[in-house]
C-alpha cells in the first residue's frame, strides 16, 4: 500500500471568478442580440462579402429539417460531423453558398449565420421585411 500525497485544491480567487461570470454573461448576451439581428435581416454583409438568405425549397425541406435536428444532437460530441452539418445547411440557406466557398470563409461568421436562418427556415419565416397584410 502506498501513500498519496494529499492533492491540492486549485483555489479561484472569488474577483476572478465573478470576472469570468460577468464577461460569460456580456457575451452571451451579445451573441442573443446578433442572432436576433441575422434573422430579421435577408443579408449580411462582412469582410466584404454579402450574404444572402435563400428561403428552403420544397424539395430540400426534409433533407433540411433532419440536418436541422442531428445540428443538436452532434454539436458536442464530433467535431467534424458537426461541421460538416453546418456547411451542408450554410449551402441551402445561404445564396450561392458552395462547400468551397464555407471551407475558405470565416467559420464563426458562417455557423451563427446558418444557426440564424435555419431557425427562420424551420419556422417558416422566408422573408424579413415588412409584408402587407395578407400577401404573402
Amino acid at each position: 500500500m502506498t501513500l498519496e500525497e494529499p492533492k491540492e485544491e486549485s483555489k479561484v480567487d472569488p474577483e476572478t471568478t465573478a470576472f469570468w461570470d460577468r464577461l460569460g454573461k456580456e457575451l452571451t448576451s451579445n451573441y442573443k442580440k446578433d442572432l436576433e439581428n441575422l434573422m430579421k435581416n435577408d443579408t449580411l454583409q462582412h469582410n466584404g462579402t454579402t450574404y444572402k438568405f435563400l428561403p428552403v425549397k420544397g424539395k430540400d425541406i426534409i433533407k433540411f429539417k433532419k440536418l436541422d435536428s442531428e445540428s443538436f444532437k452532434i454539436e458536442d460530441k464530433d467535431s467534424q460531423a458537426f461541421y460538416d452539418n453546418v456547411k451542408e445547411r450554410a449551402c441551402i440557406v445561404i445564396e450561392g453558398m458552395t462547400p468551397e466557398q464555407f471551407d475558405e470563409g470565416d467559420y464563426v461568421i458562417l455557423e451563427n449565420l446558418t444557426t440564424a436562418w435555419s431557425s427562420r427556415a424551420i419556422r417558416g419565416f422566408h422573408r424579413a421585411e415588412s409584408r402587407v397584410p395578407g400577401v404573402l
